[in-house]
């Protein structure tokens, strides 16, 4: 894959929009090697985020990190403007689409050499994603409703990602979304993730450069 397992990725959605390039800023500083970008459709979720045009700014503003694009769109959807962008990773929703829709748009993005995600709500069980373990790199567990940044972790999240570990196996990445900061990386690595996207977590946080060598560490 290229790097290191353990990642810290910052959520953009939670950064200060007006304030965007020191928001940028403080990501080159910290090391990170991948952004993670909530792409939100005020149907799937209610909220609204921003669109590839964004993303594609982004990416060029970045060239050395990678991207993470999360989409909480219904489907189909626009998913294809998304996978144009050759992301690092692009994951859909298992609750946005019919089970054959999902697995075809999920090949798709394999096909494009792209790590096909998957994401699952919070209600949703993680037996939900037997039917496509073949068919993902990526996992991504929702540890908050999804739509809306700076929500407390939701505690069962961590036994829900356990549960992950033991279904998926060592080679398909967990990733969780939603609460995450320094003071539960330590219990959420324990119980086998391996990306922590983090909004006010990274954007708040003081000492952002300790943060990943901190992970790293335990």
């Amino acid at each position: 894959m290229g790097i290191n397992r353990c990642q810290i990725l910052p959520s953009v959605f939670a950064a200060n929009v007006a304030q965007m390039e020191s928001e940028i800023q403080k990501i080159k500083e910290s090391k990170i090697e991948i952004i993670h970008y909530d792409v939100m459709d005020n149907h799937f979720v209610p909220n609204i985020s921003f669109g590839p045009l964004f993303i594609e700014q982004m990416i060029k503003a970045t060239p050395e990190i990678k991207a993470d694009i999360h989409l909480m769109t219904d489907l189909p959807g626009h998913w294809e403007a998304y996978l144009e962008l050759k992301p690092y990773s692009l994951s859909i929703h298992l609750e946005a689409g019919t089970p054959e829709l999902v697995k075809n748009i999920l090949q798709k993005i394999k096909a494009q050499g792209i790590l096909a995600g998957l994401s699952l709500k919070p209600q949703t069980p993680v037996s939900a994603i037997k039917d496509f373990i073949h068919d993902i790199d990526l996992l991504l567990i929702m540890s908050v409703e999804p739509g809306f940044s700076f929500q407390s972790f939701i505690p069962e999240s961590v036994d829900k990602i356990r549960e992950a570990r033991a279904l998926c196996g060592k080679d398909i990445i967990i990733e969780a979304d939603g609460g995450i900061t320094k003071n539960n990386m330590a219990e959420l690595k324990e119980a086998g993730l391996d990306w922590f996207v983090m909004g006010g977590g990274f954007f708040k946080e003081e000492k952002r450069a300790q943060l990943l060598k901190d992970l790293k560490a335990l």
